[in-house]
């Protein structure tokens, strides 16, 4: 068994956005914290707030897990919702 490092993201030191609407993202970890084609956000939308455009990912997929309300994903031509505790994984 290979033992790694552990990389620690304090939330004071995480990258911060917020948008006109009041949406905001944290970035917790992107590739060059976590050693692979991983990155970690910690958005909150707020009701009926657009998220990321269409958009495509050619070496890693994205991961997402609904703490509450509705999410809408585009994933090809198909509209898929999810709801709080749905787990989605994108390729």
């Amino acid at each position: 068994m290979t033992t790694t490092a552990v990389n620690v993201v304090r939330d004071a030191d995480a990258e911060r956005f917020v948008a006109p609407d009041g949406s905001s993202l944290r970035l917790l970890a992107d590739p060059a914290v976590t050693g692979c084609d991983l990155s970690v956000h910690h958005s909150v939308l707020r009701n009926g707030a657009d998220g990321a455009g269409p958009h495509h990912h050619d070496t890693s997929a994205e991961l997402f897990y609904v703490i509450g309300g509705t999410l809408e994903f585009l994933v090809g031509h198909e509209v898929v919702r999810a709801g709080a505790g749905d787990f989605l994984v994108v390729p």
